[in-house]
């Protein structure tokens, strides 16, 4: 596989996968703040 490809992917995928994981902490954060 083209390094290219695999470049062009990551920076697609790499900012979703992080939004993701922020969003799992920021929601148990919120949840620990209502309690």
């Amino acid at each position: 596989m083209d390094m290219n490809w695999i470049s062009f992917f990551g920076w697609i995928l790499l900012p979703q996968i992080g939004g993701v994981l922020g969003g799992l902490v920021t929601a148990k954060q919120i949840k620990t703040w209502y309690k």
